[in-house]
């Protein structure tokens, strides 16, 4: 299911499962190559994401006009 169709008030392991995706698809190889320990937060709504030394920093520029609910964070690790 994209979290697009969903409810604004879908359930947390919803927006787990859909920014892991998003991330897996997008965003994992790139960043883990160039961005070392930083923060990436993905709104799940648009697929837009945010980088930032924390999450704290990350997520609200990443959600937008949208709400912090429909975000997922994580932290882009170099795998060296």
């Amino acid at each position: 299911m994209n979290a697009k169709d969903l409810h604004p008030a879908f359930a947390a392991k919803d927006v787990a499962a859909q920014g892991e995706a998003i991330y897996q698809a997008k965003y994992k190889a790139d960043f883990e190559k160039t961005l070392g320990d930083k923060c990436a937060a993905v709104n799940v709504r648009n697929e837009d994401v945010s980088v930032a030394d924390t999450a704290e920093d990350a997520i609200p520029n990443s959600a937008g006009k949208s709400s912090k609910m429909n975000t997922y964070s994580i932290r882009a690790r170099n795998p060296l």
